[in-house]
């Protein structure tokens, strides 16, 4: 079970992933995909900036997925208490943390 501890970027945080050049708006936070098998749990769920959430699309992708930070959301104590208790509930939740390339490799028809 991985144990260290995501300090994760607040909501409406802007990030550019690696690979990409769109800039991606964070929208959620400790994100568990059901709609894979197994689900798997992903550090955020994020839409493309400045669309936003179109339909139901959403993306999923990890801390150390992120290339370059553009913006830093707002973040008060409620979001700390909130990253805190995402971490928590990571450890205990028995979900393997989705790993982005693995998965992009995958339906590329990739080994790796």
């Amino acid at each position: 079970m991985e144990t260290n501890k995501i300090e994760y970027l607040p909501l409406g945080s802007i990030v550019i992933l690696n690979g990409g050049v769109q800039k991606i708006i964070v929208n959620a936070r400790g994100m568990v995909a059901a709609n894979m098998n197994p689900p798997m749990f992903f550090d955020y769920g994020g839409s493309f900036y400045p669309q936003g959430i179109i339909g139901d699309q959403i993306m999923y992708f990890n801390h150390e997925d992120i290339k370059k930070i553009i913006f830093t959301g707002f973040s008060d104590d409620d979001d700390k208490l909130m990253i805190e208790n995402i971490n928590e509930w990571f450890e205990k939740s028995g979900f393997e943390r989705g790993n982005t390339l693995e998965i992009k490799n995958a339906r590329s028809g990739l080994n790796g």
